[in-house]
């Protein structure tokens, strides 16, 4: 979470902050993430996936983990450091907008073996905004599907790992303040997975979902 001074002269309480301890600088905090478990890491300045490092450092099994870019990060960034620590993956990937950057990194992880099957939701208006980017993911992304869509959220899973991100940013560079959370929980992954597998089967999934409708193995793609 990111405070100013000025929240801190309103009479604003930090939790975990005692009366007199010292306090943060005005200038915000760029790129930050807390723990559901109570550990807070330092605030660190830095760029990308150096930064995420040093920032969120080791995943653990079931944990929230929310985060703040500073636009230091984006999107691509966040799925790189996340392959690193969960080795070989399916990755699950739905966007608003895309760009050429992000794309390429994407293609690059699977041809080092870190994304074992990429599955892909885009909104239908990507072809019309960005046709050089659309001919490019046309001709390599086999399992996708444009729709009317606006939800960003990436899961990465395997026979260890059930990871998802679910944030403000799309794929694309973000030089902007986005915000977002990552849950290394079956539950979540198997529920995204879950209503992903659906519209790219055209089974209509989001008349009305709730998390105890999960049925899928986060570990497995869909048939």
């Amino acid at each position: 979470m990111l405070f100013r001074k000025s929240e801190l002269r309103a009479g604003m309480s930090i939790p975990g902050k005692e009366p007199g301890q010292e306090e943060e600088t005005d200038q915000a905090v760029k790129g930050r993430a807390t723990r559901s478990r109570g550990r807070k890491k330092d605030s660190i300045r830095g760029v990308g996936l150096k930064q995420l490092r040093q920032v969120i450092g080791e995943l653990q099994q079931g944990e929230i983990i929310p985060f703040a870019t500073g636009g230091q990060w984006s999107n691509h960034d966040l799925l790189e450091f996340i392959l690193e620590r969960t080795g070989p993956a399916d990755v699950y990937i739905t966007t608003w907008s895309l760009t050429e950057e992000p794309v390429r990194a994407i293609l690059d992880f699977t041809e080092k073996g870190l994304i074992r099957s990429l599955t892909c939701l885009f909104d239908y208006r990507i072809q019309a905004r960005n046709p050089k980017v659309f001919q490019l993911i046309d001709s390599v992304i086999e399992r996708k599907k444009l729709t009317k869509i606006h939800a960003k959220v990436t899961v990465i899973c395997n026979e260890e790992w059930a990871v998802s991100i679910i944030s403000s940013a799309n794929f694309t560079k973000n030089p902007r303040i986005e915000a977002g959370v990552i849950l290394t929980d079956t539950e979540t992954a198997a529920f995204n997975i879950d209503w992903i597998e659906e519209e790219i089967l055209n089974e209509q999934p989001l008349k009305f979902k709730r998390t105890e409708n999960v049925r899928r193995d986060p570990g497995r793609r869909g048939d």
